[in-house]
């Protein structure tokens, strides 16, 4: 018995010990933790939730913008009708010979005749009628010109049977906003709104916390009032992105822009300075915000506040 209560004792001292050692060492965590709590915000979390939600952003934003370049052949296999008439003007020569039969007997009258005697009696010259009886035939020559004036009327079907190559770059632009993939995008997004709102509602350094620790004493902290940043999480395409305006300088007596000159910030009264002294500004205290109960926007869900 006295052996067990020596075991019990030693145990007991040495479980005070190590547990006394694991919280020195969760404390020195702890410690180690709370020292760079604003740089694992700032480092880490903020650039991690920020740039998965903006990227959701601007994926909802994106477009596909592409050409597709189409070769192939298109078959073309119809039948075409044809329905018209086709003058036809021209003059048509007519040179050849031919022979033709007299359809009725014709009578030649008063044909000049000359008959010579044989044994040299001499010659006989006067006139005759001659008489070419029908279906005589007469072997011609024709040379004339036949002038040909018509209108021929077509009724025709023309088959047409034809492989035509295309070629061509169609363009293409399509918003993903506008099609199924803008639901599991603006539910992403909503997805990270909170937790964004909330970080960066949140104090980034030790000179914030003061501040933050009173407006949270009086109930005047809203982690999901929206920033700056979820008010226009996405800053647009690289190629869409516009070089950043100069910075204005404070004009002179005549309006002419004067190099080096400072200006006032916005929201800011500028008072003169003191004995020569450099100018100041003096900055409005901010405006008090009604007190609202943080709430946190379920998957899916519209952004309290937003």
């Amino acid at each position: 018995m006295q052996r067990l209560r020596e075991l019990w004792i030693a145990f007991r001292n040495f479980a005070i010990l190590f547990s006394f050692i694991m919280n020195f060492i969760v404390l020195l965590v702890l410690i180690f933790v709370v020292l760079l709590i604003f740089q694992i915000k700032n480092g880490i979390a903020d650039p991690l939730l920020q740039g998965l939600h903006s990227n959701f952003v601007g994926l909802d934003e994106a477009r596909i913008q592409t050409e597709i370049q189409v070769n192939d052949e298109i078959p073309i296999n119809f039948t075409l009708p044809v329905s018209d008439q086709i003058p036809i003007n021209f003059t048509l020569p007519v040179s050849d010979s031919t022979d033709v039969y007299l359809t009725e007997d014709v009578v030649i009258d008063n044909v000049p005749a000359y008959f010579a005697i044989e044994g040299g009696a001499g010659n006989i010259s006067g006139t005759v009628d001659i008489r070419l009886p029908a279906e005589t035939r007469l072997p011609i020559r024709l040379s004339l010109t036949v002038p040909v004036e018509q209108t021929v009327p077509i009724n025709i079907n023309v088959p047409v049977q034809q492989t035509i190559p295309v070629s061509l770059n169609v363009p293409v632009d399509i918003p993903l906003n506008e099609t199924q993939l803008h639901e599991p995008f603006n539910n992403l997004r909503n997805l990270f709104e909170p937790y964004v709102r909330a970080l960066g509602n949140l104090p980034s350094n030790w000179g914030d916390v003061p501040a933050f620790v009173g407006d949270v004493m009086s109930g005047n902290v809203n982690l999901m009032a929206p920033t700056d940043y979820t008010r226009n999480p996405w800053k647009g395409f690289e190629d869409e992105q516009t070089a950043e305006p100069s910075a204005i300088e404070s004009p002179a007596p005549d309006g002419t822009p004067v190099e080096g000159t400072p200006t006032a910030p916005e929201g800011t009264t500028p008072i003169a300075p003191v004995d020569g002294g450099t100018p100041v500004t003096e900055t409005p205290p901010p405006p008090v915000q009604q007190q609202t109960t943080p709430t946190f926007t379920p998957f899916g869900a519209t952004p309290v506040g937003g």
